[in-house]
């Protein structure tokens, strides 16, 4: 069976692909496109084979190409009806491409499909809040923290591109109070301030702040249905004053109002009970997906030389 390549410019919906239905329709935002090829320097490619359309980011690397159609937080995925055939064929066609690393990403699927011997199957999962009934859905532990944080006098703002030195300075602080490494370099948060400016854009940089220090900053991506928790940083002032909820919060109301349907919390890992109850105090409910992953040798030997370094 035959496919057909396209190369995704600014937006998906200029190419006229499957319209999204449910939990995949968050993780497919023009601005995430955006931010991947223009901050991060991937590729955006939409491969087609009948009814069922791939979607995803490739990019060179020192040892080769790497393909994902859902890279640390989500682009793409496969769209359609997902027959056998069809993901064979584009299967086929990325086994093809000899990439280093290939990573796709089905939510609805059906059980007759069998993936290649040589891609294994993570079960994971994202977490939604439908925003027409989230309120009533919060656990008491969360309201009592978003009332902490009320009574600490904390304010939400939209943060622009003159808050860039405070904005940073968080982050750098976040990274050492945790001792976490980023999964994106400094440039793309500067990118992502820098385009929250622009209110059509699609992304709002948030921040809680007490007279003039920022404590916490949430970063989001949206559109007229959709919205997704991208990233976050805190002070340990911020964290201890609520700050997170606060935001949560205070976003959820914003969306709520401008007529959103749902916000995305993003991937939940499996093992991590923590983040699980955290969400679910909020109202989210746990939407199971499955990624496919194929690693060449070579891959397997830099991903593993990275690890003991």
């Amino acid at each position: 069976m035959s496919v057909v390549v396209r190369q995704l410019i600014n937006s998906h919906h200029e190419l006229e692909l499957p319209t999204p239905i449910g939990p995949t329709s968050v993780f497919l935002l023009p601005a995430l496109l955006d931010m991947w090829q223009k901050s991060l320097g991937w590729n955006g490619i939409c491969v087609t084979s009948g009814n069922t359309s791939l979607i995803g980011l490739e990019k060179a690397t020192a040892a080769g190409k790497i393909f994902f159609s859902m890279p640390y937080g989500g682009y793409g995925g496969i769209l359609g009806e997902g027959t056998a055939d069809d993901v064979s064929a584009l299967t086929t066609w990325l086994c093809g491409r000899r990439y280093l690393q290939e990573n796709i990403v089905q939510f609805q699927i059906t059980p007759s499909i069998e993936y290649p011997d040589n891609y294994y199957r993570n079960r994971l999962a994202t977490h939604i809040i439908d925003l027409a009934t989230t309120s009533s859905e919060y656990s008491e532990n969360t309201r009592r923290n978003i009332k902490k944080a009320q009574d600490q006098n904390l304010q939400v703002v939209q943060l622009t591109s003159s808050d860039s030195a405070a904005y940073l300075a968080l982050l750098q602080l976040h990274q050492k109070r945790t001792g976490e490494v980023r999964r994106f370099p400094q440039t793309c948060y500067e990118y992502l301030l820098a385009k929250s400016d622009n209110r059509d854009s699609g992304i709002k940089a948030i921040a809680a702040k007490n007279g003039s220090a920022l404590h916490c900053v949430h970063i989001y991506f949206a559109t007229t249905t959709d919205a997704f928790y991208f990233d976050g940083f805190s002070s340990q002032d911020g964290l201890d004053a609520g700050a997170n909820f606060l935001l949560l919060d205070s976003m959820i109301n914003q969306f709520r109002d401008a007529g959103l349907q749902r916000l995305n919390l993003g991937a939940t890992p499996p093992l991590d009970k923590g983040l699980r109850r955290f969400k679910e105090a909020w109202g989210a409910i746990e939407h199971p997906y499955t990624e496919y992953v194929r690693r060449t040798q070579l891959k397997r030997f830099i991903d593993f030389m990275t690890r003991i370094r």
